[in-house]
């Protein structure tokens, strides 16, 4: 039954982001405005977060932010509207009837006219995911581009190349990401998805997990080693918050049943890295929409331990690094990473870090 019910629920979430992307490049005509019906949400595909008119208010420039989802906002919902001619769409906001714009890197809402910074294409990033299988609506996305000058609508992002925050200002970036490869994905991708005034359930999307608060942090420990190994490009990595999703759970699941998962085992390449589930590490990370690396997945725990000396065991110590683990950290063909941390018994500290392709 749980079973049929996941299958409901991805059914209905393909099928509105379908309905939603039919209306973005003109095959449906968007329903009007009425107190049934809600526009277009537009989410930033790495954060979770979506398009929001600053404080809701109607005035000519208002800038725009990545912000967390409400169903009454009406500063977060837009219709988007063919101009015709192959020109392109107009994304206009629902609570001010003013249209996306930009000029320079700004980003903002304005009256609409026939200026054609006010007019944007969408473009397919699926041809960056893994051959075979696709892409789940969270790994793939749209980028949102100009039709005037090519640019494309991105987030800024201090904590880059991990995903934006809430609060992030929307601009115009000079460079788009080509597939889900390039790290500006984390700014530029998008997806759209509708509303209704009483939203099925099976249609939203889940939440984000949390990033740690020191994100940026836990990433440029791995930046640093791959640039001391010659990486040609060592900023080529991000904190997923999926993948650190799964991180934490192992993480909790060995402190939990450190017993089973660690004492009673001998030393090998398995210890530690079975769950009390029976699952393997490349199937964690795949489960969660991810290609996994061939090295999925260091772990590690010591009394009060910091992350900076569970990097210091996988990268400096024979005991450990004979096993792959500084291989993991130091390949960069592995983009994606997930960190995770839990507490145990007599003052253990458990780290996993977790590796995908994408």
């Amino acid at each position: 039954m749980r079973k049929n019910r996941s299958l409901m629920r991805r059914k209905a979430l393909r099928a509105s982001v379908a309905a939603a992307l039919l209306v973005a490049i003109g095959l449906l005509t968007p329903a009007p405005a009425s107190a049934n019906h809600l526009g277009v949400f537009i989410y930033s595909q790495s954060s979770g977060l979506v398009l929001d008119v600053i404080g809701a208010r109607s005035d000519e420039y208002q800038g725009l932010v990545v912000y967390p989802q409400r169903d009454s906002a009406t500063n977060q919902q837009f219709d988007i509207r063919d101009v015709g001619g192959g020109q392109g769409y107009q994304i206009i906001a629902r609570h001010s009837h003013k249209c996306l714009t930009h000029y320079g890197s700004a980003v903002f809402q304005a009256t609409c006219g026939v200026t054609p910074t006010q007019r944007w294409e969408f473009v397919d990033l699926k041809n960056g995911c893994p051959p075979g299988g696709g892409c789940s609506e969270r790994v793939a996305g749209y980028l949102i581009r100009s039709k005037w000058n090519g640019r494309c609508l991105d987030s800024a992002n201090p904590d880059f190349p991990n995903p934006p925050r809430e609060g992030a200002r929307v601009q115009l970036w000079s460079s788009c990401a080509e597939t889900t490869d390039d790290p500006k994905w984390v700014n530029q991708a998008w997806r759209l998805e509708s509303g209704r005034g009483h939203p099925d359930p099976y249609a939203e999307p889940s939440a984000l997990p949390p990033l740690q608060p020191d994100a940026k942090a836990l990433v440029d420990q791995v930046v640093q080693a791959r640039r001391a190994a010659g990486c040609a490009h060592p900023e080529n990595v991000r904190l997923d918050p999926w993948l650190s999703e799964v991180a934490r759970k192992h993480s909790a699941d060995l402190a939990v049943n450190y017993a089973k998962l660690i004492d009673a085992q001998t030393e090998g390449q398995k210890r530690g890295h079975i769950g009390s589930d029976g699952s393997m590490p490349s199937g964690r990370v795949q489960s969660a929409g991810f290609e996994p690396a061939q090295r999925p997945e260091n772990w590690s725990y010591g009394t009060n331990q910091s992350y900076a000396g569970a990097m210091d065991l996988w990268m400096n110590h024979d005991e450990a690094s004979k096993w792959g683990h500084k291989m993991a950290i130091t390949d960069c063909r592995y983009t994606v990473l997930g960190v995770g941390t839990a507490n145990g018994h007599k003052n253990r500290v458990y780290w996993t870090q977790n590796f995908a392709l994408r």
